[in-house]
C-alpha cells in the first residue's frame, strides 16, 4: 500500500536531486555571469575614463584651433594694415619724388641763371680790364 508513494517519493527525490544539480550549475553560471558583468563594468569605467580624457584633449585642441583661427584673423588684419601703409608710403614717395623733381628743376634753373650771370660778369670784367689796360698804357705813354 505504501509502494506507490515510495516510488513517487523516489521519483520526487530524483527530480529534486536533478533540480539541485541544475540549481548548482545555474549558480555557477550566475557567478560566471556576475564575474563577466563586473569585468564589463570595469571595462566600461575604463572606457569612460578614456572617453573623458579624449574629450579633454579634444576640448584642448578645439581651444588651440580657435586660438590659431584668431591668430590667423589678426595676421590677415595686420597684413591689410601693412598693405595700406605700403600704399600710403608709395603715394607719399611719389609726391616726394614730384616735389624733389620740381626742386631739382628750380635749382637747375637757378644754377643756369647764375652761370649766365657769372659769364656776363666775366665778360664785363674782361671788357673793363681791356678798357683799363688800354687806359693804363695810354697814361703810361703820356
Amino acid at each position: 500500500c505504501h509502494l506507490p508513494w515510495v516510488g513517487m517519493i523516489v521519483a520526487v527525490s530524483d527530480i529534486a536531486e536533478g533540480l539541485n544539480v541544475e540549481v548548482i550549475a545555474m549558480t555557477e553560471q550566475w557567478r560566471g555571469a556576475e564575474e563577466k558583468v563586473r569585468h564589463l563594468q570595469e571595462l566600461e569605467e575604463s572606457l569612460r575614463s578614456v572617453v573623458s580624457e579624449k574629450k579633454g584633449e579634444v576640448s584642448t585642441l578645439e581651444g588651440t584651433v580657435l586660438g590659431l583661427e584668431e591668430d590667423i584673423i589678426q595676421a590677415k588684419q595686420r597684413e591689410e594694415e601693412l598693405q595700406k601703409t605700403i600704399e600710403a608710403l608709395k603715394s607719399e614717395a611719389a609726391l616726394f619724388d614730384d616735389k624733389l623733381d620740381g626742386r631739382v628743376k628750380k635749382y637747375s634753373d637757378f644754377c643756369t641763371e647764375k652761370d649766365a650771370t657769372i659769364n656776363s660778369l666775366k665778360a664785363e670784367l674782361d671788357t673793363l680790364n681791356n678798357k683799363y689796360g688800354r687806359l693804363a698804357k695810354y697814361i703810361a705813354q703820356q
